[in-house]
């Protein structure tokens, strides 16, 4: 029975350590990282602009170059008037999230070529 118990305490330590290992990214990675972070938030982010404009133009009855001009930027990130900052849409997605840490701990650490995610 003691020899059960420790063989699944033995095996419970092993297979854990094994999930608890960091991911390594290097700075090309992090760069395609982020490369693909910004594909993801144009896909993203491209149909509901197109929604925003066709509101604009439909609903609005405003000009079609002007809605799609003020529509241009929807979903980036900007700074208000009063100079606060508004994040983008879709950048709290886990790949974007990734990328914004990979990039911040390259940023950081300039020397280094590897980070542990």
């Amino acid at each position: 029975m003691k020899k059960l118990i420790l063989l699944l305490i033995f095996t419970s330590i092993f297979l854990g350590s094994q999930y608890a290992q960091a991911e390594t990214i290097s700075r090309t990675q992090a760069d395609s990282l982020m490369t693909e972070c910004k594909i993801f938030r144009q896909q993203r982010i491209e149909p509901l602009r197109v929604i925003e404009i066709d509101k604009c133009i439909n609903e609005d009855g405003k000009e079609a170059a002007y809605c799609t001009r003020y529509f241009s930027d929807y979903g980036e990130t900007y700074t208000h008037k009063n100079g606060t900052l508004q994040i983008g849409i879709f950048w709290g997605s886990p790949i974007c999230d990734k990328a914004l840490k990979s990039e911040k701990y390259f940023k950081l650490y300039p020397s280094s070529d590897k980070y542990n995610f």
